[in-house]
């Protein structure tokens, strides 16, 4: 009796199983995503997205162009500083000094400072 029931349990679990392979033998051995047709249509997808951000790419960049020949005209400086400064490491060595904290980072960036004013003046 007990194998009998054993055997039950087991072809009801076995049956769940089958019905995924006999619909994987109808789609022909291959998941959607691996099929021919799908790979193409999702390629031209990808290639019509790509055209259209360099478009948009495109049209942004000669927006900023006629926007800074503008202001060239207008005669506003159109020119990017760094406002940041020097970017300075800890544990780096800049002009003898050993960047450790706030303070000697400070010392490095003002000696740096002294020398390019020194090499404004020379030249």
């Amino acid at each position: 009796f007990l194998a009998s029931r054993a055997r039950a349990v087991l072809q009801s679990c076995c049956f769940q199983g089958e019905a995924g392979a006999r619909s994987k033998e109808r789609d022909g051995d291959m998941s959607k995503k691996n099929k021919l047709s799908t790979r193409r249509s999702q390629h031209a997808f990808n290639a019509e997205r790509e055209k259209k951000l360099a478009e948009e790419r495109r049209k942004k960049s000669e927006k900023r162009e006629k926007t800074a020949q503008r202001k060239r005209l207008s005669g506003v400086i159109v020119k990017r500083k760094n406002k940041r400064g020097i970017k300075l490491k800890k544990n780096a060595v800049v002009k003898g000094v050993k960047i450790k904290n706030a303070a000697s980072k400070a010392k490095a960036r003002r000696l740096l400072l002294a020398e390019a004013a020194l090499k404004m003046q020379l030249d």
